[in-house]
């Protein structure tokens, strides 16, 4: 990535180790973790295992709450006084010069940026930072880090998104409308077992779904024959359209000027 320092390694994770060494304390960073009451008790332990590692790293975390994952990251914004925030799920981590290469990409790009792109979902009892079960590459959730400007300029996430899903795609396909291409930091993720939430949550239910696939459009995706996602032609996202949705009653815009 020309003009970020990477150039000058022979291979990214070179730079990650670099970056962690070096931008350290550079910059002003919170962890911004949604979370909604649970008794589930794989996913305490994700929790724990999560936080114990932010704290281990010297990273501040802030939790937000809210009846859904869009009213909880939200609430961590409002907490949030850094300058740049890495929104990172209760159930995933990674190393730290990941999240500060990513961090320093974010803040001098303004770009959305991903800490990693391929994430493992460890397999039930799987130990810490083993490498086991499926994998995954580009997601759009995780551990993002954004510019409070950029934040500024998308305006959170959408709360008409409940249930399970949605929320942090739309996320995704706004900051590329608005900010530039989603940049990714090369390298793993970990996600900490626990059952799906498609097992006790509606996956986009109702009108999340309509809302859903009217980011999609906006975002310059479309559903092929086969029920994949793919972009097509010289389509691009519409930052527009974007705007429109995110103006509405309800969305993050809504009643700015």
């Amino acid at each position: 990535m020309v003009g970020l320092g990477a150039e000058r390694f022979p291979s990214w994770s070179a730079f990650c180790r670099w970056a962690g060494k070096t931008y350290e304390g550079r910059y002003d960073v919170q962890i911004l973790t949604p979370w909604i009451d649970t008794s589930c008790p794989h996913r305490l332990r994700g929790r724990q295992v999560t936080e114990e590692l932010w704290r281990e790293l010297g990273f501040e975390q802030v939790y937000g709450h809210g009846a859904s994952r869009a009213e909880a990251r939200n609430d961590a914004i409002r907490k949030s006084t850094a300058d740049v925030v890495v929104f990172a799920d209760a159930d995933t981590y990674t190393t730290g010069g990941q999240v500060w290469a990513a961090v320093h990409i974010a803040a001098q790009t303004g770009n959305l940026t991903s800490a990693f792109d391929v994430i493992f979902r460890q397999s039930e009892g799987a130990d810490l930072w083993q490498e086991c079960g499926d994998r995954f590459k580009n997601p759009p959730n995780g551990i993002v880090a954004i510019s409070r400007s950029a934040l500024d300029v998308v305006g959170g996430f959408d709360e008409r998104f409940y249930g399970w899903g949605g929320e942090d795609q739309a996320f995704l396909y706004s900051c590329e409308a608005l900010l530039g291409p989603v940049r990714r930091v090369p390298g793993f993720a970990w996600h900490v077992w626990h059952p799906p939430g498609r097992d006790t949550e509606s996956y986009l239910p109702g009108e999340c779904r309509r809302l859903f696939e009217r980011y999609r459009v906006a975002g310059g995706w479309v559903a092929a024959e086969s029920g994949r996602l793919r972009r097509i032609g010289r389509r691009v996202p519409s930052a527009s359209a974007i705007r429109a949705i995110l103006s509405e009653p309800g969305a993050p815009l809504h009643g700015r000027s």
